[in-house]
């Protein structure tokens, strides 16, 4: 079986998502909570969404690429995966000197 027979890449997608929305929620219950467990569970979900990020922007741009897709959405959809794909990478180092 071929890989882009399998659609990996609308499975994989909402992993980071979730990911970055989760470390959000728990950054936020640990400035009022004042527990520094929930810090860092928000840190190794952003680091493990970090690193989940370019797997899946990577799938979105080869199953665009084999399945020859072309539309403005589309094109939207993949600006803002490079987007949070660099966005998130840039802030890794930030986050080494802030922790």
């Amino acid at each position: 079986m071929e890989y882009f027979d399998l659609r990996l890449h609308p499975m994989l997608v909402h992993f980071p998502i979730a990911l970055f929305t989760g470390a959000v929620l728990m950054e936020v219950l640990a400035f009022i909570s004042r527990k520094d467990q929930f810090h860092q569970t928000a840190v190794h979900m952003y680091l493990l969404a970090i690193v989940m990020t370019p797997l899946t922007v990577w799938t979105g741009l080869e199953e665009q690429e084999h399945l020859h897709l072309k539309h403005r959405v589309l094109d939207i959809h993949r600006t803002f995966a490079l987007a949070a794909m660099w966005g998130s990478l840039i802030s890794l180092p930030s986050l080494y000197f802030v922790h």
